[in-house]
């Protein structure tokens, strides 16, 4: 994993990371996506949101997620200078027409949030990243966006501190594919 960019807030952190899953990794997660039709399912959290689909099986892709995700949590922890460990995983699998508006999370779930982006490259539209807006923003005008890019995203401490979204509709030729990992002080 490589930090592109730290982003302080007042009462959180956010990183910036590209390459973080190894090759076979992203290779199996992808193929994952490229089945839409096999292991999903709407995502009763989402519900009032529909087109958020996440994915329901556990097998070997979702153990080496899970795997990869321990790794990582010694790599976090490190950048935020405690302890962490691995709580979860989800699969999304976000489709045309999805909105997600500015929002801060749940208190506490989670503590902190890693979201990275994959898929097939040709099915990207860079617009489709999560954006950062200004707490006192009561418009769509982010602070900045983050781009789709495969094997990219972030690492947010404390996103109930921090506002973000999707800023753009998912356009009928595109989807939005991230695997999203839980993470909480040890």
């Amino acid at each position: 994993m490589k930090i592109n960019a730290t982003v302080q807030f007042d009462s959180a952190k956010l990183f910036l990371v590209d390459n973080c899953f190894d090759s076979t990794t992203l290779d199996a997660v992808n193929r994952i996506f490229s089945d839409q039709n096999n292991g999903w399912a709407a995502d009763p959290i989402f519900a009032h949101k529909p087109g958020r689909l996440m994915y329901q099986d556990n097998n070997a892709v979702t153990q080496l997620i899970d795997t990869s995700a321990q790794v990582l949590s010694d790599q976090i922890g490190a950048l935020l200078g405690r302890k962490i460990q691995y709580q979860s995983s989800s699969l999304w699998l976000d489709l045309p027409g999805y909105v997600i508006d500015p929002h801060y999370d749940t208190p506490g779930n989670p503590e902190i949030s890693m979201q990275i982006f994959v898929g097939d490259p040709a099915k990207v539209w860079e617009m489709l990243g999560t954006a950062i807006y200004l707490p006192e923003s009561g418009g769509r005008n982010p602070l900045f966006e983050m781009h789709y890019r495969i094997n990219s995203g972030y690492i947010m401490e404390y996103p109930d501190r921090v506002r973000h979204g999707l800023n753009h509709n998912i356009p009928a030729q595109y989807v939005r594919n991230s695997v999203y990992l839980r993470f909480a002080s040890a």
